[in-house]
């Protein structure tokens, strides 16, 4: 059961980081590691000074960020914050929640972002280079 505070259950967590781990396995490629690691420390360092991710979203994020490479990792990262960071806004412009109060599951953001950046990362990756070079 999910509580108030948006927990996601440790067995279910502990399930899923388990299962993504051994899909890892088996198609083995070291390099897919390194992004999800450094930033899961990254939120984990965060997470003991500012409580900005919950540890559940941090294990998500490692074991979706396995299954993907280095452009795809950072277009789920960043796009489930920006998802994220919309949904908050609309919710405050609404006036549905005061933006001192504003937290959201990010779970929900996290998947959309995935499914997003498996279909598209290496296009949004490749579009966002072009960007930066102008």
């Amino acid at each position: 059961m999910i509580s108030k505070e948006f927990g996601i259950p440790k067995d279910l967590t502990h399930i899923f980081l388990a299962l993504c781990l051994l899909i890892f396995l088996f198609t083995f490629d070291i390099t897919k590691i390194y992004f999800p690691i450094a930033i899961g420390i990254f939120l984990i360092l965060l997470n003991i000074f500012k409580k900005s991710f919950g540890l559940g979203d941090i294990l998500i994020i490692l074991g979706l960020g396995v299954l993907i490479n280095k452009e795809q990792f950072i277009v789920f990262f960043w796009l489930s914050i920006i998802i994220a960071l919309l949904y908050s806004l609309i919710l405050i412009l609404r006036k549905k929640i005061n933006i001192k109060n504003a937290k959201v599951p990010m779970v929900p953001f996290l998947s959309i972002a995935f499914v997003i950046s498996i279909i598209y990362g290496e296009f949004l990756w490749n579009h966002i280079l072009k960007l930066l070079q102008m």
